[in-house]
């Protein structure tokens, strides 16, 4: 593996000298961190007052991943938390496929670098023919970063219109997911960690009894009262739940009333569709919650991914997605891959069952030597599952 990493390096260096990393526009107070290549451990609390002077640094120290503070510190390169001075922190959300309970386009197995066994037994950590220590070897399908997409617009949906935003970038993670940066300003980025909490909640519907926005009959002294169902115009989570209700109602005078578009219905119209329409807001709930990681935005020095930087697990840029266009964002290797230009002959390590890659299926056996352009060559190699034996530029 020596070899491979030797070239891993030579790659990184040359992208990194001519990389336009996308910054953010006050990167002077953020706290910057990389793993460089070949080593276990981070090196934190770094510090640049010039791109140039960051620039410089990566191609010294090559960085297998790159990552900034979502917080602003006045003294960022401080390696005591408490002593940097904290100004503020960015709302971050991360939509990670693996995190999405109806992904199934994954699998997880170990195997062992020495002998090439593997295992879909996750309680096994050992190789039991040789002893060695197992590796982990995870892989999301293309179908479950469409589920994520998803949930990208559903969070953008509520940033803006429930809450507000309009200081928004996305980027794919160049991974498996999307990071969302919601760049806070003056008393805002000072939220602490509970009112980052509330927005997780608010997000995932854990503080909503379902049952109050369902058709049903309240009494009220000697009075029956039925309640009316969730409305685009109610806002807040009620918008939400009207807009699923919208897309599966097809009987007008409820659809226009659910849309905004009539104030009037009458009665006897919702009582006919009750049970109908409690079953889909049953769906409805279900589908508006939005899965994100909740340890990354509620973590107010939080680290991100450096947009433009290439993402040590995959070998795929962290690809930002201008005007929050999610919809026309696809996985494409010539875009992914800065090194797709360039061929590598590899060796596969362990056996693999059929996976897609992108926009390729994939099998291999143990000893397999291939050659695979730069998108799909680096995402076995950086996965651990093969070496580079050779490259032609």
């Amino acid at each position: 593996m020596k070899e491979s990493l030797s070239i891993l390096k030579a790659l990184f260096r040359d992208y990194y000298i001519r990389a336009s990393l996308d910054l953010p526009s006050d990167f002077y107070v953020r706290e910057f961190a990389i793993q460089p290549i070949g080593v276990e451990t981070y090196v934190r609390h770094l510090s640049f007052s010039s791109i140039s002077e960051l620039k410089q640094y990566l191609v010294t120290n090559v960085p297998l991943h790159l990552y900034y503070s979502s917080a602003r510190y006045r003294e960022p390169g401080n390696t005591t938390m408490s002593e940097k001075g904290w100004m503020g922190s960015d709302l971050v959300f991360d939509i990670d496929a693996d995190h999405i309970p109806k992904c199934v386009d994954r699998i997880e197995l170990w195997y062992c670098r020495s002998c090439g066994f593997i295992s879909t037994d996750t309680d096994v950590k050992t190789c039991p023919y040789c002893g060695s220590k197992l590796s982990r070897f995870d892989h999301i399908g293309p179908s479950c970063i469409d589920m994520a997409k998803h949930e990208v617009l559903k969070l953008i949906d509520v940033l803006e219109h429930d809450l507000g935003y309009t200081n928004i970038k996305l980027a794919f993670s160049g991974h498996r997911g999307f990071h969302i940066v919601v760049e806070l300003s003056n008393d805002e980025a000072l939220m602490p960690a509970d009112a980052r909490r509330e927005i997780i909640d608010y997000l995932k519907l854990s503080q909503v009894n379902i049952d109050d926005l369902k058709i049903r009959v309240i009494k009220h002294g000697k009075n029956r009262i039925l309640t009316l169902p969730p409305r685009i115009t109610d806002g807040g989570v009620r918008r939400r739940i009207a807009r699923y209700l919208a897309s599966r109602i097809s009987q007008p005078q409820l659809r226009d009333f659910i849309l905004g578009r009539s104030w009037y219905i009458d009665v006897s119209t919702i009582s006919r569709y009750a049970n109908e329409i409690n079953r889909l807001i049953d769906e409805a709930f279900s589908e508006a919650v939005v899965h994100v990681d909740e340890k990354v935005t509620i973590d107010t020095s939080r680290l991100i991914r450096v947009p433009m930087s290439i993402n040590g697990k995959s070998g795929w840029l962290v690809m930002p997605i201008n005007d929050l266009d999610i919809s026309n964002f696809s996985l494409d290797p010539a875009v992914l891959s800065p090194f797709n230009n360039v061929t590598f002959s590899i060796v596969m390590l362990v056996k693999l069952p059929e996976i897609i890659v992108i926009d390729r299926r994939f099998k291999f056996n143990q000893g397999d030597k291939v050659v695979l352009e730069g998108a799909y060559a680096l995402y076995f190699v950086l996965k651990g599952v093969a070496k580079i034996v050779g490259i032609k530029r």
